[in-house]
């Protein structure tokens, strides 16, 4: 909607076809429309746990299927005809209210991933295999120390799995490039 208002161009139909901030940045080459996009989308992931927790208490596990709800809905959206974004900026919307340090080692890792190849796929595909497996390894204390009270940090863990999967499904056509080398 935003880019079809700036650009008179369908989202769906340019670039990757993606309806997401990355697409709708390479679209119109306008950060400030890019970053809208990326804020809404976080805040419709942390909406999702917002409204979980307000109309069904703070039971993790219901706010969970809140939160994957939102990431399903944002990346294969019924009325888009199930083509929508790739659920990076609503997996971190959510996982800023279930627990911040997924977003920072998320983004560590992806920072890390990113440097050789320069290709924003890949590192959000190492990103999203690497994260839940650096978040286990992170002792128990320390990831304890940085939720929300109500929330145990297996049932945290597993939503970074379930959410991270989502990111991969999303990313399945360029898995295939993951693994082919790097070309300066």
């Amino acid at each position: 909607m935003l880019v079809s208002w700036q650009k008179r161009v369908d989202i769906r139909k340019a670039g990757s076809g993606n309806v997401g901030a990355m697409n709708t940045y390479d679209i119109t080459g306008s950060r400030a429309l890019g970053t809208l996009v990326m804020v809404i989308d976080v805040l419709k992931g942390m909406a999702a746990l917002w409204l979980s927790s307000l109309f069904f208490g703070r039971d993790f596990f219901t706010m969970g299927l809140g939160g994957i709800g939102a990431v399903l809905g944002h990346d294969f959206p019924v009325w888009l005809n199930f083509r929508g974004g790739r659920g990076l900026s609503t997996t971190a919307g959510v996982m800023l209210i279930a627990g911040w340090l997924f977003v920072a080692v998320w983004c560590l890792v992806w920072t890390a991933a990113y440097i050789l190849p320069r290709n924003i796929h890949k590192a959000s595909i190492a990103a999203s295999v690497l994260t839940p497996l650096v978040l286990f390894l992170i002792p128990a204390g320390i990831t304890g120390g940085t939720l929300p009270p109500f929330i145990h940090r297996g049932e945290f863990l597993y939503l970074a799995v379930v959410l991270n999967l989502l990111i991969i499904i999303r990313h399945a056509d360029h898995v295939r490039d993951f693994f082919k080398p790097h070309q300066t």
